[in-house]
């Protein structure tokens, strides 16, 4: 759907590129939801800390809601 590079998707770079910023939070949403990973172990597999995979699910969530965007 995003069209990345897994390279991409696991970038550390911070709000470079929003599309892969949202294709991130996609992906940890579903590792964790899907997956039922946890959280911990979402962060690790993407190089972030585990409040910023909480963030990522709360945001995927709080877009779920909301017809007008594009997760």
């Amino acid at each position: 759907v995003y069209d990345l590079s897994l390279e991409a998707l696991l970038a550390a770079t911070r709000r470079r590129d929003q599309r892969a910023a949202r294709a991130r939070q996609v992906a940890i949403y579903l590792a964790h939801v899907v997956f039922r990973m946890m959280l911990a172990a979402v962060a690790r597999g993407f190089g972030r800390d585990r409040s910023t995979a909480s963030h990522a699910c709360c945001h995927i969530e709080a877009l779920r809601g909301d017809p007008s965007s594009t997760a």
